[in-house]
């Protein structure tokens, strides 16, 4: 059967309104700093009264696809399995994760649970492909990030991954965080190889 016009019409009408939708939408936050995530959940996680971890799914640009609530445990701690920190990052297929958790005291220093925690996620994320760029910790104060702390990740981490990027892209890297954002680099003519050599 065909279409009639009033049908049409909604079909026009539904599709015209989808990209209006989609044109409104702001642009996406960029992460490259503690400071850019303590200003990303800081407020709703610096004065919770249990501690509370999330994680920030990030894209290869490192703008933020969603924020997750991963658990919540009690005011000492949280008892996390590193599965369910992967979950919504292999769902949504996001390259790069941020874990973020408060503490409720409001000191933002990191325990040794905490740094064992990221050890146990950087090696989860290295076997599954997915980096983990930073464990950020949540204080009233301010944010105290693991990595910049050399705590809990692997020295060679960023060696390996700057070995693994460098031949395809430009690495930069932003203020003093040790994140490093990848691009893709033009290709000059030099690059090209000619199809008979």
């Amino acid at each position: 059967k065909h279409v009639g016009t009033a049908k049409a019409a909604q079909v026009i009408a539904a599709l015209a309104l989808g990209q209006r939708i989609m044109s409104a939408q702001p642009p996406r936050a960029s992460v490259r700093s503690p400071e850019d995530v303590f200003a990303l959940v800081g407020a709703d996680m610096a004065l919770l009264e249990q501690e509370h971890l999330k994680v920030i799914l990030l894209n290869t640009r490192n703008q933020v696809m969603s924020v997750r609530q991963v658990n919540r445990g009690n005011v000492h701690s949280a008892v996390v399995r590193v599965a369910e920190v992967f979950r919504d990052a292999i769902r949504e297929n996001a390259p790069n994760i941020i874990l973020v958790h408060n503490h409720p005291s409001g000191d933002p220093s990191p325990s040794p649970d905490d740094a064992a925690l990221t050890k146990q996620v950087e090696e989860a994320g290295r076997l599954l492909g997915i980096d983990v760029l930073d464990h950020v910790v949540i204080g009233r104060s301010g944010p105290a990030s693991l990595r910049e702390l050399g705590l809990g990740f692997a020295k060679k981490s960023r060696a390996r991954l700057l070995r693994k990027v460098a031949p395809y892209v430009r690495v930069m890297v932003y203020d003093s965080a040790p994140w490093t954002s990848a691009f893709r680099r033009k290709k000059r003519p030099s690059d090209r190889r000619s199809a008979t050599g």
